[in-house]
């Protein structure tokens, strides 16, 4: 049922169950554990994307397929959050101020700026990936997926809840436990290890470094981590995984 409930969340699947109704804060917290594992199952999602598309497109056409595809299945969740965070954090206010500029439905000038710089990086990046070996690149989409939705469990783990009136995120701030985090991360460390090998620590470690970085410029200028800063280190999480899995890093 976690599964199930990390998988309403953070994707757009048609996924109901008539526990959906009574679902908890609690329940909810709990749901962190199974992130990583929502985000193998889009990663394997992709990978049989890319085999479809590989027969008819070249791999840069692909790569804006698969693109597409996560923005899909995922309603833009976390470009959402990618964009607001640029907004709020770089907007030179803090505190209420710039929480406030990150819940405004209109798109500012440093969230359209950092949105274009993150998605062509995305595309760049991924292009490199999908010029690796079947296996290989196979291996990386499945376990970067799974590894950046880990740090949305970190950075929720870490943090404060920054918004004092609540909010999409507060209940999972609320409840979350060193339960969630320790099958999560058993859970991301099963899905590259046997695959990836050593390579698993580098990512454990980009991601990780990534989450405290950001986590720590949210705390100090808003007061803690939102909905919006978690989907952000999700995104970012992405980027340091196809850095790594491209061997740019």
């Amino acid at each position: 049922m976690e599964f199930i409930w990390a998988l309403q969340f953070l994707t757009r699947l048609p996924v109901f169950t008539r526990a959906q109704r009574e679902t908890t804060a609690e329940d909810l917290a709990r749901c962190m554990a199974a992130f990583p594992l929502v985000g193998a199952f889009l990663g394997l999602i992709l990978v049989g994307t890319h085999w479809v598309t590989a027969q008819v497109f070249p791999s840069t056409v692909s790569a804006v397929l698969l693109i597409a595809t996560l923005v899909l299945l995922t309603g833009n969740l976390h470009w959402d959050g990618w964009m607001d965070t640029a907004d709020g954090l770089l907007s030179g206010h803090s505190g209420e101020r710039a929480l406030d500029i990150m819940k405004d439905s209109r798109v500012g000038a440093n969230a359209v700026i950092w949105g274009c710089l993150g998605l062509l990086t995305e595309y760049v990046l991924l292009n490199r990936l999908l010029a690796l070996p079947t296996f290989e690149k196979n291996a990386w989409l499945v376990a970067i997926l799974a590894w950046s939705r880990w740090n949305a469990v970190i950075g929720t783990y870490i943090f404060p809840y920054a918004r004092k009136t609540g909010g999409t995120a507060k209940a999972f701030t609320a409840g979350i436990s060193a339960r969630e985090v320790t099958i999560s991360t058993v859970i991301a460390m099963a899905v590259s290890l046997p695959v990836l090998g050593w390579k698993t620590l580098e990512l454990l470690g980009g991601n990780l470094i990534i989450v405290l970085a950001l986590g720590k410029v949210a705390e100090r200028r808003l007061g803690g981590v939102t909905g919006d800063v978690l989907g952000a280190v999700i995104i970012a999480g992405e980027l340091i995984g196809l850095l790594i899995g491209g061997g740019w890093l």
